[in-house]
């Protein structure tokens, strides 16, 4: 649930002239204790590296998360950060192609808790 997520940093939207949101994200530096155990494309203290969470886009607008992404990378490129982090369901093929499709490259699994225990996989682009 997003609304739960805004505790974890900035929610980002797209809005459309009529201001519906057709998506948001939550980007910030925080991140499950095992993006610890992997190696990853550069070394980065955890100022330097956005963590993207929790990207969803409304049903009638599905094809923006595109859109949202390039944000994220810009939002980070402001920010001087060395790269964007992110974890995903490896069941969630449609966030993977997306994500692959945006330069982001698959650094490993992790099993993690996502209300009960899953395999994820994390991803990373560098800015």
């Amino acid at each position: 649930d997003l609304r739960m997520s805004r505790g974890l940093g900035d929610v980002y939207k797209r809005q459309e002239k009529d201001n519906k949101i057709i998506g948001a994200m939550v980007l910030n530096h925080e991140y499950d204790e095992c993006y610890n155990k992997l190696s990853w494309q550069i070394f980065a203290d955890d100022d330097e590296v956005l963590i993207l969470h929790r990207l969803c886009i409304h049903p009638q607008y599905r094809g923006c998360g595109k859109f949202l992404i390039k944000q994220a990378i810009e939002i980070a490129k402001f920010l001087n950060q060395k790269a964007i982090r992110l974890d995903v369901l490896c069941t969630n093929k449609p966030a993977i192609y997306l994500y692959e499709k945006c330069g982001f490259l698959l650094q490993g699994y992790q099993t993690m808790d996502y209300g009960e225990p899953v395999v994820a996989g994390l991803y990373e682009r560098l800015i």
